[in-house]
């Protein structure tokens, strides 16, 4: 029982770690890529093109809300590239 404890706590820790070394608030990062999306496609892309964007968008978000990236900021980023 102890053990298990023990293991939670480190596992907690790790995942705390892995969120600040992020710096990025990954909520404002995708914030932002749907704005920029929205008001940069706007009748330059197909409405498949961009609701693909929104959900590569959302994907990022879902991975760095759960400190699954190294660095989130090149994914939002290469993102920002992918809609010209």
């Amino acid at each position: 029982m102890l053990k298990a404890a023990f293991s939670g706590v480190v596992a907690l820790g790790l995942m705390v770690a892995a969120a600040s070394a992020q710096d990025v608030d990954c909520g404002k990062a995708y914030t932002s890529a749907l704005e920029k999306i929205e008001r940069e496609t706007e009748g330059r892309l197909s409405p498949e093109r961009r609701a693909a964007l929104r959900r590569q968008a959302l994907r990022v978000y879902n991975a760095c809300g759960t400190g699954h990236l190294r660095d989130p900021k090149a994914l939002f980023e290469q993102l920002d590239r992918a809609k010209e």
